[in-house]
């Protein structure tokens, strides 16, 4: 249809006010037209209204009174910090509020609310992850806060319908929305604007209206917040605003009854598919036509009979051609053009019927370089060159630029045999790789970080490099982060208050668990009946053990079986340890190109008298469980190796002996998963300790160059992967996932959305 109406404007030179176009369902059809008119850059004049609540001026407009009837939810004062139509758009406070919100469980904002947040800044000194520059601006970043709040308050309080007409128009005069054509005018092009004005006039009367129903309804009495919320929201969602209508400008698209009014020299009669034009009528299964029509209800020859009458009206219309099109299809499934036209067809043998367009006729600056870019799969025509030479004026240079860009960087990622600069293998620039030399020149990496790179080298760089962060949710109980760290904090003190006798036997220190747990869980800002749930698992009930005393259990069991006793704790090795005491060196990694060096904290050693000590790291989550021997194997999960490199060490300077034994995985996560996951044991050294087959070190099934791999192997084979990694990384290899298909890829990740991995090619090369 576009391109006929081209057509006839550039080659009849018929103008586009004398061309009218219709639907059998102008609704339906509108968001399609504006999109194919913008692309074809025919101007229009479309009689159909947009949805007032999709308005991002309204939308500002009702985050207001949402915020004042919901309690000044943290979530939604978010929203509308964000709003470019405040006088002052208060985005690094919106980032505050989230981050705040997330980490202490604030979920509503109250008087004192400034307050307790500058009270968290003077408690925690390590608010992430911003804290120096959080602290030289909190205090102007609370006082914009603070004077939102303030202006939106009134509105929080149940009001007359006068009242709350005449205090809620002074709140978005405060809050600069009513002023918005006054700033930011850039942010929006002139159709923009117009858009918002007409939505602005609409929301204007409509809200009289609301506020005449109200007082009607009320008279004085005053009303919630909540009510006048839903009154006008009830209102505003039905609502649809018209633009400025041009009668003598752009291409008429009206409804069927009102383009009859108009003297059109050609009219398209578009939609015209069979279940649209006429409609489709159900059978009625327990009348028949003359029952209903005797009830005084449509009957099936009615319905056609209508529409009989308006497709005459329409062939009657004052215009000088008519066409009439159909879709052929809807995505996949096929059409059937209405009986309209074949009756039309019979009744005029001589109807010109107008051919499919050509692809190239669909043509147009828009579309012209996505065109040229599938043509290159089959070759580019003479014909196609000159269309592509002919767009290429001055203006266009640089979207011509960017376009063989990106045809370039398809075609690159389509080449199965390496990965591309777009595909995050930056080693392909100079210019990146001496940037990531500058950034780590100290070689310097947490054990976290590798095995996130070791995962997804993607990740990492989008994480660790770029500094990405996805948006925290809102949660109401316990995060896992929080859980971990609290399960941390308790274990650790309370060991860290034994004694080496006491040691011997924890089991019998059940009250001082207790008490230690009582006081970090006090310490969580929850009170709520949801956080007396989640105590249950910890501290348990009446007929039902908590964590702490299947902890208590479990430890009874592996000592007395095992002879390892709990002795050093939170061993930090390149870090600092409980923020003031100076830790051990890091664990240096010399290779030829210099020195690699791991920092990180093992939460547990236990030793026995004769020097042999394992190491142990607890988990709170499921993914203990998870965690083979044959990941360590394929350099991915690199900590407990690591951790028995780095414990050796320690344990030599401090004792004179070291044996490694075991690598252990503790799952503390409740009173139903307590329990100790060995993950590789070393039999030479002999120990007490149960594991499953496959984490028996030396063993048959885990071999290289015929020779079963032995612990000192597997931590051998763990610090070169290291080496490997820090080598990647400075050189600007960043890819995808080797493992694009897993849940952790598909599922998990942070940055899915952004991702554009290409998995065939992934797990080509991988294989």
């Amino acid at each position: 249809m576009a391109v006929k109406i081209k057509q006839l404007h550039q080659d009849q030179g018929i103008p586009l006010n004398r061309i009218g176009i219709t639907f059998p369902d102008i609704e339906k059809y509108a968001p399609l037209i504006r999109q194919v008119f913008h692309e074809f850059q025919i101007p229009f004049n479309l009689s159909t209204g947009f949805s007032l609540q999709e308005s991002p001026l309204i939308q500002a407009f009702m985050q207001v009174l949402r915020i004042a009837a919901r309690g000044f939810s943290c979530d939604d004062m978010y929203q509308l910090l964000l709003s470019p139509f405040l006088s002052a758009p208060l985005v690094e406070e919106a980032d505050l509020i989230r981050r705040t919100a997330a980490k202490y469980r604030l979920t509503y904002l109250t008087d004192s609310w400034p307050d307790l947040i500058r009270g968290y800044f003077k408690r925690n000194k390590d608010f992430p992850p911003f804290d120096k520059y959080y602290g030289e601006k909190l205090d102007s970043m609370l006082e914009g806060i603070a004077d939102i709040y303030t202006k939106i308050k009134p509105l929080s309080q149940p009001l007359t319908a006068a009242a709350f007409h005449r205090t809620y128009m002074d709140t978005l005069q405060g809050l600069g929305l009513l002023t918005w054509y006054e700033q930011n005018r850039d942010a929006l092009n002139i159709q923009e604007q117009e858009k918002e004005y007409r939505a602005f006039n609409r929301f204007v009367k409509l809200l009289d209206q609301v506020v005449w129903i109200l007082k009607y309804m009320h008279q004085e009495t005053p009303v919630s917040p909540a009510d006048i919320y839903r009154n006008v929201s009830m209102v505003i969602q039905n609502a649809t605003y018209n633009l400025r209508e041009w009668s003598d400008y752009g291409v008429q698209i009206m409804p069927r009854l009102e383009i009859l009014s108009l003297d059109m020299e050609t009219l398209f009669v578009g939609g015209m598919v069979e279940g649209e034009f006429p409609r489709l009528f159900t059978r009625d299964i327990f009348f028949n036509d003359n029952e209903r029509s005797e009830m005084g209800l449509n009957a099936s020859e009615d319905l056609l009979s209508q529409d009989r009458f308006l497709f005459f009206q329409l062939l009657s219309a004052h215009a000088g051609q008519m066409v009439f099109s159909y879709p052929a299809f809807d995505t996949e499934k096929q059409l059937l053009p209405s009986t309209f036209i074949h009756a039309l067809q019979r009744a005029m043998p001589g109807l010109e019927i107008m051919p499919p367009q050509a692809e190239k006729e669909y043509l147009n600056e828009n579309s012209l370089l996505e065109y040229l870019g599938l043509a290159m799969q089959t070759g580019i025509q003479t014909e196609e060159e000159g269309l592509y030479r002919s767009w290429l004026t001055k203006k266009n240079i640089p979207r011509a630029l960017r376009w063989q860009t990106g045809i370039r960087s398809r075609y690159e990622r389509a080449d199965y045999s390496r990965f591309t600069r777009h595909e995050g293998n930056l080693s392909l620039s100079e210019t990146a790789k001496k940037i990531l030399e500058d950034r780590f020149t100290s070689r310097t990496h947490s054990i976290t970080a590798l095995e996130s790179y070791a995962f997804c080298p993607m990740q990492y760089f989008l994480q660790r490099v770029l500094r990405l962060d996805a948006e925290e949710e809102l949660e109401p109980s316990l995060s896992s982060l929080e859980r971990g760290n609290a399960v941390h904090q308790v274990l650790y003190e309370f060991y860290d208050q034994l004694n080496a006798d006491e040691r011997k036997k924890p089991w019998m220190f059940a009250d001082r668990l207790n008490h230690i747990a009582e006081n970090v869980f006090a310490g969580l800002p929850y009170t709520d009946i949801t956080w007396s749930i989640e105590r249950e698992k910890y501290f348990g009930y009446d007929t039902s053990p908590g964590l702490w005393q299947v902890f208590l259990e479990t430890e009874k069991q592996t000592i007395s079986q095992s002879g390892f006793l709990p002795s050093q704790f939170e061993v930090s090795f390149g870090s600092f340890r409980n923020g003031t005491e100076k830790a051990n060196a890091p664990l240096v990694i010399p290779t030829e190109n210099g020195n690699v060096s791991i920092v990180g904290k093992i939460d547990r050693i236990d030793l026995t008298p004769d020097g042999r000590f394992v190491v142990i790291d607890y988990k709170t989550g499921s993914s203990a469980e998870n965690i083979k021997i044959s990941h360590i194997v394929e350099g991915f999960s690199l900590q407990l190796p690591v951790y028995i490199a780095a414990a050796g060490k320690l344990l030599k300077h401090d004792l004179g002996k070291a044996v490694p034994a075991a690598g252990i995985y503790y799952r503390v996560q409740d009173s139903h998963h307590c329990i100790q996951i060995p993950v590789f044991v070393d039999k030479e050294v002999g120990t007490e300790l149960e594991s499953a087959k496959d984490a028996v070190l030396p063993n048959p099934k885990l071999v290289e160059n015929e020779v079963e791999l032995t612990l000192a192997d597997l931590v051998a084979k763990s610090l070169d992967y290291i080496v490997l990694y820090d080598s990647q990384i400075r050189q600007g290899r960043f890819q995808h996932s080797r493992f694009p298909d897993q849940d952790k890829c598909t599922k998990y990740c942070d940055f899915a959305r952004i991702c554009r991995k290409n998995t065939g090619k992934l797990l080509a090369i991988t294989e």
